[in-house]
């Protein structure tokens, strides 16, 4: 048997024989790059737990892991998502979803109009110009219109350094509150319950549970202390037969946005 020992500097007897090994230098550190990137909506976790919900409120039991997967229920659901979701974002003027956005002026010139603004990026539907005040009574706003251009749309308005109050699209489900989940999972079950279940009786209570759910999304929105303001129009408005339930605490949204 061959012994082998350490001796000092480094070197090994072997067999009587010495040979040098050579220390092997320290690696160079390594920098670890970190790529901040979106989600992708369809594989957010959250909106994944909507979709599954929605599928049981119209009786599909087997969940779907992604909308992105190649299943039926994840294929119908993808096609209805952004529509349905933005749909729900602007049915009501969500405390959560508005914002105030200064407008950036444009250098076109839109008679009667005195001023052009770029409309937000982010812009679903836009509320009002900004007085500067909490008194919200709609013959006290300042008119203003929407309009097309090539470089998108615009606000056209005479009012000088305008302020935009608006629904914005909220895509991350992070910025909704929970109760607005449930509301959306409701707006996305009555989309897709013909589809997937060609049932006019489950397309009927889904549409009346939504109903209910908008009432309670309602009443939970305007407990913030914020006034919701929505449309006579709306299918809110037209489930409830009119505004008679929550005149009080919402006011009407006659305000010239498209």
């Amino acid at each position: 048997m061959i012994a082998a020992a350490p001796i000092a500097g480094g070197w090994w007897a072997l067999a009587g024989v010495s040979v040098p090994i050579f220390p092997i230098p320290p690696a160079p550190p390594t920098t670890i790059i970190t790529v901040e990137r979106e989600v992708p909506a369809y594989t957010n976790p959250s909106v994944i737990r909507v979709a599954n919900l929605a599928l049981q409120r119209i009786g599909v039991s087997q969940p779907i892991a992604s909308l992105e997967e190649r299943s039926k229920e994840a294929r119908v659901i993808r096609q209805v998502w952004d529509h349905v979701r933005d749909m729900t974002l602007q049915e009501f003027s969500w405390p959560f979803a508005t914002t105030y956005a200064a407008l950036a002026l444009t250098d076109e010139l839109r008679a009667p109009w005195q001023y052009a603004y770029r409309m937000p990026a982010d812009c679903l539907h836009p509320q009002r110009i900004d007085l500067g005040s909490h008194i919200l009574v709609a013959q006290q706003r300042v008119p203003f219109e929407v309009q097309s251009s090539t470089n998108g749309p615009m606000i056209v308005t005479d009012a000088e350094a305008a302020i935009l109050v608006y629904l914005a699209r909220l895509i991350d489900p992070l910025d909704w509150p929970t109760w607005f989940h449930d509301l959306l999972a409701w707006a996305v079950a009555d989309a897709i319950a013909m589809p997937l279940t060609v049932d006019l009786r489950v397309q009927q209570v889904v549409t009346q549970r939504l109903a209910q759910a908008r009432i309670m999304a309602a009443q939970r929105a305007v407990s913030t202390g914020q006034p919701v303001v929505t449309d006579d129009s709306s299918a809110f408005v037209r489930a409830r037969g009119g505004m008679s339930s929550v005149r009080g605490r919402l006011y009407d949204g006659n305000d010239g946005s498209y």
